[in-house]
């Protein structure tokens, strides 16, 4: 994920966050680690200047992440989105 970041992959490493959020959710570990996963697809549609697509990612952060709205990585993801509309 790092590597993919410094060369400037974002699409890639955004393709391996939301793999791993798909493959956490299978796997019933809804916890820290997908919120935080979301919270960087969030970062790295920003870094790929895909602005428009946070919307979107929280959308999906809310529907599958039972109660995504009162978490932090929640909040912080809607100031962004507000911030940069």
């Amino acid at each position: 994920m790092n590597m993919l970041v410094k060369y400037k992959m974002y699409h890639d490493a955004i393709q391996a966050r939301k793999t791993f959020c798909k493959y956490l959710i299978k796997v019933g570990t809804v916890d820290h680690q997908i919120r935080r996963a979301y919270a960087e697809v969030i970062c790295l549609h920003i870094l790929a200047d895909e602005k428009y697509k946070v919307k979107t990612v929280l959308d999906e952060f809310s529907n599958e992440v039972p109660g995504a709205m009162t978490k932090d990585e929640y909040k912080l993801g809607e100031s962004i989105m507000f911030a940069i509309a």
